[in-house]
């Protein structure tokens, strides 16, 4: 029988060690958490995300980018699939600062409904971000749903 030995950590201290490892992980604000891989049609999907929101931010301050930008949010940091930011970045940042939104694709699988939590965190925590007052830049966490023989997406929600 394996354990997992989870080791406490500050943000700061797990920013700095993700830095030097050879793979992303995420942080749930204690300890580092391993991502795993993805297929190709989920990189086509947030791919063709991306590509539709540049299109239609071209003219305008914000900027959308692919999952491989952390995000940290409440404590927490991930990697969304695609993330937008009206924010000020420059290209070699490795956070997104102020994220207004996160897309997450998720598999239609049986097992999407494992991955229900991940929509209900960044909901949560995104709520955090922008506190419980309406305002002009709230953020938003949105779930794309993929169709098991396409790379369009089936639903957003």
């Amino acid at each position: 029988m394996s354990a997992v030995l989870r080791i406490a950590m500050t943000l700061d201290a797990f920013l700095a060690w993700e830095r030097t490892q050879d793979r992303p992980f995420e942080y749930d604000g204690f300890a580092p958490v391993a991502m795993n891989g993805g297929t190709v049609a989920h990189s086509e999907i947030a791919t063709n995300v991306v590509e539709a929101l540049r299109r239609g931010l071209r003219d305008g301050p914000c900027r959308a980018v692919r999952g491989d930008v952390k995000v940290v949010v409440a404590g927490r940091v991930r990697y969304p699939d695609v993330a937008v930011t009206c924010s000020p970045v420059t290209s070699d940042a490795d956070i997104l600062p102020e994220p207004v939104v996160v897309f997450e694709v998720l598999p239609r699988s049986s097992a999407a409904g494992d991955h229900q939590h991940v929509l209900a965190a960044w909901s949560r925590d995104m709520r955090r971000r922008s506190g419980s007052k309406p305002r002009a830049r709230s953020a938003a966490a949105i779930r794309i749903r993929m169709h098991t023989s396409s790379t369009r997406p089936s639903r957003i929600e």
